[in-house]
């Protein structure tokens, strides 16, 4: 459960050394076969620094002697390791796919255009990581000792609270799309994007508002159904894209990603239905999407200023506090609420 050090490792010193070594690429002070290397030194020095705190915390230790794993053990651990190995492979297809196939069907000036409006709407999915990686060693326990209503509660506060916070930054990023273009040198080659940014986004909130889906799949014994729908949205992702984006350019390969990621998610909401009896959805996700949408309206109504960052923190400041407001008035998420209250009481504004 100590998840914070971890976390600041792989998703903030990992792009700080890769950010750095980006910039020396960039200013000539590394060739590009030196930039490869420090990659790669990078990464082991984040994976050093990990063993060294599990080492201080005693938790990690090393065994020569492999007669503890019994034949029937051995059989098991060599079946979930490539089974896992196959999923992780279909998963970095999934990832990249579409990016290769814009590459070979349109070229590669459109791929740039594709990634950077991808990367922006995969902002909203940051706090799903965080909440996954303390969601995941909750479930395990509580599947060890098959506890799945406490398995239902995670379920379904990690759902709510992914959707929250997901449908919160998505709207953020729609709307100030023409203040980030406009910020952005050749506006006019990069928001041929906007249509990407919003379907790539849509898809991500889907994945969002399912909740920790995969985590409860592939912390059972059904692990293996995981491991099929992967290597299955690969392949929807690749006949969705051949179908797609002769037609509809850059604009189709966003549609396919979100359709699949969506069947993926509902698919997946199904089998743990069936399997397990818990889903994530209730009242209050409805109430969520009925703020969401509202909050969708109210940037209709406001005024736009010519001067593009006053535009950008007054749209942005006015959502925020719309939605904020009234997600906390309809109490809608517990944890959200008691939040808001210590960030209050720590700012001395209530005792």
């Amino acid at each position: 459960l100590k998840t914070v050090f971890p976390n600041l490792m792989r998703e903030v010193a990992t792009r700080a050394l890769l950010a750095i070594l980006v910039t020396a690429y960039f200013l000539g002070w590394l060739s590009f076969e030196a930039f490869i290397v420090g990659t790669v030194v990078a990464y082991m020095l984040i994976l050093l620094a990990l063993m060294i705190y599990l080492a201080s915390s005693r938790n990690l230790s090393f065994n020569s002697r492999f007669g503890f794993v019994t034949k029937e053990k051995r059989k098991e651990l060599i079946v979930y390791s490539l089974m896992s190995f196959a999923g992780a492979a279909a998963m970095i297809i999934v990832g990249k796919i579409d990016s290769l196939m814009i590459a070979a069907l349109m070229g590669l000036k459109f791929v740039a255009v594709y990634t950077t409006g991808f990367y922006m709407a995969s902002v909203i999915e940051i706090p799903k990581k965080a909440l996954s990686s303390v969601a995941m060693p909750l479930i395990s326990q509580y599947f060890e000792k098959n506890e799945i209503k406490n398995i239902a509660t995670i379920y379904q506060k990690t759902a709510l609270n992914q959707f929250i916070v997901g449908s919160l930054l998505l709207i953020g990023v729609a709307i100030n799309l023409d203040n980030i273009y406009d910020l952005m040198p050749k506006k006019e080659i990069y928001e041929a994007g906007r249509w990407v940014v919003i379907f790539v986004g849509i898809g991500k909130l889907a994945d969002m508002a399912f909740g920790p889906s995969s985590e409860i799949v592939v912390l059972s014994k059904y692990f293996w159904f995981n491991i099929v729908l992967i290597v299955v949205l690969a392949g929807t992702t690749i006949v969705a894209n051949n179908i797609l984006i002769p037609t509809y350019g850059i604009n189709g390969a966003a549609v396919s990603i979100a359709f699949a990621v969506t069947m993926f998610n509902v698919v997946k909401y199904v089998f743990i239905w069936i399997t397990m009896k818990i889903q994530p959805f209730n009242f209050a996700t409805l109430v969520v999407i009925g703020i969401s949408a509202a909050t969708v309206g109210l940037n209709y109504i406001l005024p736009t200023f010519d001067n593009i960052f006053m535009d950008l923190v007054f749209r942005s400041g006015i959502v925020t506090i719309f939605y904020g407001g009234l997600i906390l008035l309809t109490k809608v998420s517990p944890e959200v609420n008691e939040i808001f209250k210590k960030a209050l009481k720590i700012s001395g504004l209530k005792r």
